[in-house]
Order: structure tokens, then C-alpha cells, then sequence
């Protein structure tokens, strides 16, 4: 797509077109994830649920990324992750996956995304 300049410019009466720096319409997927999670093409949170293994006991708990209290192992009752200002800091934990409704969201941007580029 180019861009012609407005007829009182100084470019008008020489012919010059100016290609456009940026596509608004097909963003690259690292501005996609930098942008405010409401201004993006599909609306989707930066929070996501978290099935985090517990060392002491191997117990598995669910735990909120963004969680604003200490979240304790049901089985022994060992801190598994701490609050700070935005997501929550992990303690030692054996191993940490993201639960299946990040990445149902995750699935319908792309599918979204493939169906704006095939129109």
C-alpha cells in the first residue's frame, strides 16, 4: 500500500509516493504481545492458570499467575508461590504447565488471525 501526499504539500506536484512504514492490519506477533492486552487485535488477558507440582509431597495444585496471597501445597503445606506487584514469584517447585483454557484463548487468536489474513 502506498501513500500519495495531500495536494498542498510540498511533494504534491513532484509525483512522489511514500511507502507506508508500518501494517496496521497484520502487526508482527512481538507487537502483538507488547501491546495493552485490551488495545489488541484479539481481546485476551496477560493472567493465565498454572498447574504447579509440589517437590515435597509431588501433589498437584492449580495456582493463579497473577495470585495476590500465598498459595500453600494442600498436602504439606509448603509455600509454592508468592505474591508480588504483578505475577507471582514460584518457589522451588518440580514442574510448572499451563492449563488447557490459556491455551484454548492462545488457539482462537490464531484462528482469528488466519481467518483476517484469508479475507
Amino acid at each position: 500500500m502506498r501513500c500519495v501526499f495531500p495536494v498542498g504539500s510540498l511533494f504534491s506536484g513532484l509525483g512522489f509516493t511514500m511507502p507506508l512504514a508500518k501494517d496496521f492490519l497484520h502487526p508482527t506477533p512481538e507487537e502483538e504481545r507488547r501491546r495493552h492486552k485490551k488495545k489488541r487485535l484479539v481481546q485476551c488477558p496477560n493472567s493465565y492458570f498454572m498447574d504447579v507440582k509440589c517437590p515435597g509431597c509431588y501433589k498437584i495444585t492449580t495456582v493463579f499467575s497473577h495470585a495476590q496471597t500465598v498459595v500453600l501445597c494442600v498436602g504439606c503445606s509448603t509455600v509454592l508461590c508468592q505474591p508480588t506487584g504483578g505475577k507471582a514469584r514460584l518457589t522451588e517447585v518440580m514442574g510448572v504447565s499451563r492449563s488447557l483454557c490459556r491455551m484454548l484463548i492462545q488457539e482462537k487468536a490464531a484462528l482469528v488471525s488466519l481467518i483476517s489474513e484469508l479475507r
